[in-house]
Formats: structure tokens, sequence, C-alpha cells
């Protein structure tokens, strides 16, 4: 799609932020050529332009899918949002932690410790609750769409074919132990 230059110009790092990219990516491309300069600074559409022409579809492809999984920004406790206690910093801290990419990271590093692929599975849905029980604070209705628990489909991305049926009854079986369930 040809797009026309507004003349507008700004600098890299406005434009990088703009398009939330990386300074240093910006700064790359310029110096590769691959984004053109007027005097040291970008046309936004111009530049929009060029990274289209000139990335390749297969790291533009890596870089959207780095964006997604980005962790959210973290926040500082605002003693005046809500009711001054920070509670809703660490809602937001422990969405972080339990997000799913986490949890699969958990049980990645467990298996590399020498678990089983179940036993790995188990560890990191226990580390999930746990996570959450550490909280007392957070009640359920607390537990927004943020709280996601890694599928069927991202337990096979990570480890293949296993036996998931048999993590979820370890971890069941865990619980009862504990008299939690």
């Amino acid at each position: 799609m040809q797009r026309k230059a507004t003349g507008n110009l700004i600098t890299a790092a406005a434009y990088a932020k703009l398009r939330g990219l990386s300074r240093s990516t910006v700064s790359r491309q310029v110096r590769a050529g691959q984004i053109p300069t007027r005097n040291g600074l970008l046309d936004p559409i111009a530049a929009d332009t060029a990274r289209e022409k000139n990335l390749d579809p297969a790291r533009r492809a890596g870089a959207e899918l780095r964006k997604r999984n980005r962790p959210p920004e973290r926040r500082e406790a605002d003693p005046h949002e809500g009711d001054g206690s920070g509670r809703e910093v660490r809602i937001d801290a422990l969405a972080e932690v339990t997000a799913v990419r986490e949890v699969l990271a958990f049980a990645g590093d467990c298996v590399r410790m020498g678990m089983s692929k179940v036993q790995a599975c188990a560890a990191a849905q226990l580390y999930s609750i746990h996570a959450g029980e550490a909280m007392p604070d957070i009640e359920c209705d607390d537990y927004d769409d943020r709280f996601v628990d890694p599928t069927p489909d991202d337990w096979r991305r990570l480890f293949g074919d296993f036996d998931i049926a048999a993590a979820d009854a370890l971890v069941e079986a865990v619980i009862h132990m504990d008299g939690r369930g």
C-alpha cells in the first residue's frame, strides 16, 4: 500500500514510542538505510511504508507475537486508588505471576530440573494456586479475564503428548492431602 509523506517530522525516539518499538530497533533500521530520514528526523508515514517494504514477513510475525506476549507494565501503588491499600496493584501483580506464559515457563523449568512432564504440569498448576492463596485479601470476585489457566493445547504445545489427566489427578491429590479440597 503506497502512502504519501505527511511532512510532519519526528525524532527516531518519538517514532519508536509511537509505534511501540524499541529505540534501538528504529535506530538500527535507520543506520541500515531501511528507514529514510530528513536531517535526522523521520516522517512517520514514510517510515511505516519503508518498514512494510523492508521488514522480512517472518521477522514481523515474530515481533508481533513477542509484543502480544509482553508482560503488562507494572505500576506503583497509588494511595488514592481504591481503598488506599495498594490492593489493585497486588491483584495486577498476581495476574502477572500467574499468567499462562509464567505457568508454562515454570513447568518448563521443572522438566529441565528432572521432573516428568506430568509432575511439571502439576507443579506449575500448584504454583499458580499457591500464588493466589498467598494473598488472602484477594477474593474470588477479583479474578477477572486476566486470570486464565493454560489450556490442554497450551500444555501440548509445550510438552507434546503426555497424560494431562494424570497431572490434573496429581494436583487434586495434593490439594486433598493438604486439606484444601
